[in-house]
């Protein structure tokens, strides 16, 4: 299990609503994850903070929390590229992962390798907003 130290979460409902008001949105090329971003010119820290959001609609609790773990997981294992590209630009990037095509119905017992190619596409196509930006 993958735990994300303080300063890698966001906990505020503040930066949560800025992120949606302003932030860009992508989708994994299977449309099963979607992430909401938001890069940060101004901040003093580099870093990437997220928070992972899965619908009630999606699934009991026990679903919804597995796969918040898995997303979590396959998250940690694709950031490198990440961090290594806000160091680069010098910029904070604010993220929201949430499901977009997943659910309990369509897959009942979620695995990490179901997840795991979606995240690796959406940590690129991030790669590519900090780029840009």
């Amino acid at each position: 299990m993958v735990n994300l130290i303080k300063e890698e979460r966001i906990k505020s409902k503040k930066e949560i609503d800025l992120i949606f008001q302003k932030g860009q949105v992508l989708f994994s090329s299977d449309k099963k994850i979607k992430a909401i971003c938001l890069v940060n010119k101004t901040s003093k820290r580099i870093d990437i903070k997220t928070v992972f959001a899965v619908s009630k609609r999606a699934g009991n609790a026990v679903w919804r929390n597995r796969v918040k773990r898995l997303m979590r997981t396959a998250f940690h294992n694709n950031v490198n590229g990440l961090r290594r590209q806000t160091h680069l630009t010098n910029n904070s990037l604010n993220v929201v992962l949430s499901t977009f095509g997943l659910n309990k119905i369509k897959y009942p017992k979620p695995k990490l390798s179901t997840i795991m190619f979606s995240m690796s596409d959406l940590c690129k196509k991030l790669v590519l907003v900090l780029e840009n930006e």
